[in-house]
């Protein structure tokens, strides 16, 4: 049975996401100046190229 669907998510990809221990880091996206692969930036919003990008196409 085919599906038309606008999202296909990539579980092998998904599977390679490391899980973060919020309460033992600090926020990376607080420290702007040390942020990498930024597509724009309007006013507060940073579009970032994403480190685990889990959506095909």
């Amino acid at each position: 049975m085919e599906t038309n669907s606008l999202l296909t998510f990539n579980r092998s990809i998904g599977k390679q996401k490391r899980l973060s221990k919020v309460a033992e880091s600090s926020c990376p996206f607080c420290d702007v100046g040390h942020l990498t692969d930024i597509y724009d930036q309007q006013g507060e919003m940073i579009f970032l190229k994403n480190k685990y990008p889990t959506l095909e196409r």
